[in-house]
């Protein structure tokens, strides 16, 4: 808490919750009292405070914007030319799949090993054809699944790339509008 003999910080409850410091003059806190009026140095240091705040949620958006903008970038990478990803490159992005499909061709060549040992009417060819079966289903099964994850989070990435792109803009604007009030404020101030 800083104090001197014309400013005093103070932070209450709300302020604490918003992570935020409210400066309010002596005169203020004595019922019947003028707030004495701030002189030209006061408000520039107040501007350049306000600017410094603006700057630093100038930054921020901005490492939001380069954060959405790398996410959207990976997925582009994933998508092939028709924007639906490719099998393989969504084993990339889901290394879960390409084990699935290691184990499954592992077993298909047993199978075809199988029957050209055993001929394709061996029970146990037919039980090894009915696991390869059931395990083509799965890895279909999870290869959809990381096609309808892929969509959504493209989806999500698009709105958070179009949001944080707005976020910056609109940061940008505040910082360049404190920007020309505090030149106008430190003209006017020096006219004086």
């Amino acid at each position: 808490m800083i104090i001197n003999s014309r400013w005093r910080r103070v932070s209450g409850l709300a302020a604490l919750i918003l992570g935020l410091v409210v400066t309010y003059a002596w005169g203020q806190t004595r019922p019947g009292t003028a707030a004495p009026v701030p002189d030209a140095r006061a408000r520039i240091a107040a501007k350049v405070n306000e600017l410094s705040k603006r700057i630093e949620a100038q930054v921020e958006a901005a490492r939001l914007n380069d954060k959405a903008a790398a996410t959207l970038a990976v997925l582009d990478d994933v998508s092939g030319e028709g924007g639906e990803p490719s099998p393989s490159k969504l084993e990339v992005a889901v290394p879960s799949l390409k084990n699935d499909r290691y184990v499954l061709r592992q077993y298909e060549d047993e199978l075809d090993d199988m029957r050209g040992r055993l001929g394709s009417e061996n029970p146990k060819c037919k039980a090894m054809a009915r696991r390869v079966e059931a395990m083509r289903k799965a890895y279909q099964k999870n290869l959809a699944t990381a096609h309808a994850r892929y969509a959504v989070d493209l989806t999500e990435a698009l709105r958070e790339a179009a949001s944080a792109k707005r976020a910056l803009d609109e940061a940008t604007a505040k910082v360049e509008a404190a920007q020309r009030e505090l030149v106008e404020l430190a003209v006017t101030a020096g006219a004086k």
